[in-house]
């Protein structure tokens, strides 16, 4: 399994990504999902197997995104933590928890793992479709986005 992205991540984002007036574009299909990412991991919320496309958009990080993938698996964990309501002190809960999560695989994350990754960015698009104006600026967006967010 590899990255799926929101069934609504591309048209959503169709206006900032057939920009003309010289203003930034995302450099990456993965920037959409990234994005979908971090607003799941932040509000906690999985999207439906049914919000994800049928096939998957890229099969590893692109550019950047491969220096950051620990992270990203870390930050999947801590929502998980959250989600799961498994307590810091509860070291056995924690170490299955990343047992079942992590992997030795190319992208680091077992299937199980992958797959919540999947839903996290589908649930934070499904957030952001709902909940963020649409904009054909990504600067306007990013506004927007620390707004309702409150990072």
């Amino acid at each position: 399994m590899a990255f799926i992205l929101s069934n609504n991540g591309r048209n959503y984002f169709e206006s900032i990504n057939n920009r003309k007036d010289g203003g930034k574009k995302f450099d990456y299909m993965f920037d959409i999902y990234y994005i979908g990412l971090l607003v799941g991991f932040s509000i906690i919320k999985l999207g439906d197997e049914s919000d994800l496309e049928d096939e998957e958009f890229v099969k590893n990080y692109p550019g950047n995104y491969e220096s950051i993938s620990k992270l990203i698996s870390g930050l999947l964990i801590n929502a998980e933590m959250k989600r799961r309501d498994i307590q810091k002190k509860d070291r056995k809960s924690i170490e299955r928890l990343i047992v079942d999560l992590i992997s030795k695989k190319a992208l680091g994350l077992s299937e199980e793992g992958m797959n919540l990754l999947n839903l996290y960015s589908a649930g934070g698009m499904n957030y952001i479709k709902d909940n963020i104006p649409l904009t054909d600026k990504l600067e306007t967006f990013i506004v927007y986005v620390y707004k309702e967010i409150n990072y």
